[in-house]
């Protein structure tokens, strides 16, 4: 009875000895902790980082650029005579400043057929592209008149002549053309005139310093007739 009692405990310890052994070799195969993903970027829209420019010369601090300092007004564009620009518009007539005196040349002689248009005589015919000064064609410098040249040289340095007897100065031909840069020149860019031989009855006569005299075909601002010149602001002024 004893031998049988103890092949039976002998028996039941070696069952519960094999049934632990697996049990405890699966239980140290398992991790023991699940390890920890690796984190990654964010899958939301994530707002870039904004680099400061770098610091340059003369904008110290990252400042915005200070503006261009705006230019000043240019000079009308200069213009070939034979295609000058034109001011498509009626003309603006003005009465004169008062104590206008009108020069020695606007009182020389006209031809008998001379017209303005129903104009006062010394009304003015306002530069359509004038300086904001006097002078400011020349850029406020005064011009004086040259007598070595032929109008005093504000048609440009043209040899002065003399007219043939009982010629008169309106019917000059020798000269129809302001030299570029003169003050004529600069007269006719304003007006827009193209130059013309004088003698017909339908052109724009004008009268300048010395008796110089030019002319020019009409055009929509000015029209035909006889007109002397104010060179202090390259104004035309009705006969």
């Amino acid at each position: 009875m004893a031998r049988a009692r103890l092949t039976c405990v002998f028996l039941g310890l070696w069952f519960a000895l094999a049934a632990a052994v697996p049990a405890a070799a699966q239980q140290a195969a398992r991790p023991t902790a699940t390890p920890a993903r690796p984190v990654g970027r964010p899958t939301g829209n994530r707002p870039r980082p904004v680099t400061p420019p770098p610091n340059r010369p003369g904008n110290p601090g990252n400042r915005p650029p200070a503006r261009p300092t705006a230019r000043p007004p240019a000079r009308p564009t200069p213009r070939p005579t034979s295609a000058p620009w034109r001011p498509n518009r009626p003309p603006q007539v003005r009465p004169p400043g008062a104590g206008w005196n009108r020069p020695a040349w606007a009182n020389r002689p006209r031809p008998s057929w001379a017209r303005n248009n129903g104009w006062r005589p010394n009304y003015i015919l306002v530069n359509p592209r004038a300086f904001p000064n006097a002078w400011g064609w020349n850029r406020g410098l005064r011009w004086n008149s040259n007598t070595n040249y032929w109008g005093g040289g504000f048609w440009g340095p043209f040899a002065p002549f003399g007219l043939a007897a009982g010629a008169a100065i309106w019917n000059q031909t020798r000269f129809f053309e302001p030299a570029a840069g003169s003050p004529g020149w600069w007269l006719f860019q304003n007006y827009g005139l193209v130059p013309a031989r004088c003698g017909p009855q339908n052109l724009v006569y004008i009268y300048g310093p010395n008796d110089g005299v030019m002319c020019a075909f009409p055009n929509m601002y000015v029209p035909a007739g006889f007109y002397y010149v104010d060179p202090a602001t390259l104004t035309l002024f009705v006969m």
